[in-house]
């Protein structure tokens, strides 16, 4: 592979990472806002947070241009530090966001139920759809209802629909 063809790749990939890592940002945006809105579903799949392992790719083209120019000296000094520690981090966050988002989804009244429609092949998490816990209660007056009948009547409202 020629260096010309290399450099085109490497470019690609970090147009990759810069799309998906806006697409995790993106997708938090709208769980918190639709939390503020108290929509009455939410859908959230907990495993896109790991995509954001991707963003490893910048410090890798940091690391690559630090190479090229005699520019961030210290960069190239501490790249296999900087890696594995980036790498760690990344690691950690995309295993506690879906934990805080998961939590705050319970406080603000939501119940976690599995979404039937859709089965995820490229991240590890559940896809999930949360559901208020009043937006589904079947016309009773209760205004906490058990998880699981809340899923019922969500699954049933679906059913319905089609």
């Amino acid at each position: 592979m020629s260096n010309t063809a290399k450099l085109w790749a490497f470019i690609a990939f970090n147009l990759i990472a810069v799309m998906v890592v806006g697409y995790v940002v993106y997708d938090l945006i709208a769980v918190n806002t639709a939390i503020e809105h108290l929509q009455p579903t939410v859908r959230y799949v907990t495993g896109t947070s790991y995509m954001l392992l991707m963003s490893v790719f910048f410090l890798f083209s940091a690391i690559e241009y630090s190479g090229a120019t005699s520019k961030l000296l210290w960069l190239r000094r501490y790249a296999n530090q900087l890696v594995v520690g980036w790498f760690i981090t990344t690691l950690a966050l995309a295993f506690c966001i879906p934990l805080v988002m998961q939590h705050r989804l319970d406080n603000a009244g939501y119940v976690a139920c599995d979404n039937p429609q859709v089965i995820s092949r490229v991240s590890r998490g559940k896809s999930l759809i949360f559901v208020h816990k009043n937006a589904f209660s079947g016309g009773y007056q209760e205004t906490n209802v058990q998880a699981e009948s809340v899923c019922q009547l969500f699954a049933e409202s679906i059913v319905s629909q089609n």
